[in-house]
């Protein structure tokens, strides 16, 4: 079945044409293909019904793959990534992961593998393209900094003191901080790591690599900041930050409408049209 359909999605696609309300047709759409009962089913029918279920997305699915193989060179370290990927859906999935694959319509382990593993981590490469070829990485505000976060002023004081004085960070976190929060290495943070507004801002507006020389008070949730900012300039760490800040939920759409753009994804069937309109209007790139 994940074949036929394959072929029915590639032969819709050739079929359209470039009028306004077009749609798609397949040849010899009235040949039979399967008889259940007094019914006869033919591949028009099945055409008509993966466009109106599925249709809309195997397009987007089949243009974001032609996107991943123009702007993404598939590396030693990107397969390496995909196979660890693989590994851990086998060890999750124990047992269940051949039966799996029969249920979804993989025909072995290497499909599997190119169709899922592979392509999750293409995915995560173009938005790590994007983010840094496009520059909006600096958005983000990425910084690398050791935070010591309290639950109290007078722990978060002390602390601060004695770090002042030359006492090693990561000791006065342990003895002070909360470190199930932060346990005083050197991390990336950026605006979207949920830090408080306050202390963003604090951030942002000291803007050099520093010990910020007083206590973020962040007063709505009654927790005590100290902040040692080890690099503000993203430029030494951008690949690092890449990695933290493509968990974003939002920036995976984001980089798929942004190429679909800079590769004039264009559709021409009116049913596929207002399937995406539907579901993800970011992703059309023109007016129907």
């Amino acid at each position: 079945m994940k074949k036929l359909i394959g072929i029915l999605c590639v032969a819709m696609l050739m079929m359209v044409s470039g009028c306004k309300d077009a749609t798609t047709t397949v040849s010899n759409g009235s040949e039979m293909i399967m008889r259940v009962g007094d019914k006869t089913i033919t591949k028009e029918n099945v055409n008509k019904l993966l466009k109106l279920y599925t249709g809309y997305n195997t397009v987007l699915q089949n243009a974001i793959q032609k996107i991943l193989d123009a702007e993404i060179t598939i590396t030693e370290e990107i397969e390496a990534k995909a196979r660890e990927s693989l590994a851990k859906s086998k060890e999750n999935l124990g047992e269940k992961f051949a039966s799996m694959l029969t249920s979804n319509g993989y025909v072995d382990e290497e499909d599997y593998y190119k169709n899922v593993s592979l392509n999750g981590v293409l995915r995560q490469e173009l938005v790590k393209k994007y983010l840094i070829d496009e520059n909006k990485i600096e958005t983000y505000h990425p910084f690398k900094a050791q935070m010591l976060i309290a639950k109290d002023e007078e722990s978060a004081k002390a602390a601060l003191a004695e770090i002042q004085n030359g006492a090693d960070f990561e000791t006065v976190t342990r003895q002070y901080g909360d470190t199930s929060k932060s346990d005083g290495t050197v991390q990336i943070y950026h605006s979207s790591s949920g830090l408080p507004a306050i202390v963003t801002e604090k951030v942002t507006n000291t803007a050099q690599a520093q010990l910020i020389e007083e206590v973020i008070t962040d007063s709505a949730n009654s927790v005590y900041y100290v902040i040692r900012i080890t690099d503000y300039d993203y430029k030494n760490f951008v690949q690092e930050a890449a990695d933290s800040i493509i968990q974003n939920a939002t920036l995976n759409d984001e980089a798929i409408a942004f190429y679909l753009k800079k590769h004039q994804f264009k559709v021409y069937d009116i049913d596929i049209y207002n399937g995406i309109k539907k579901t993800n209007p970011n992703y059309l790139v023109q007016d129907q």
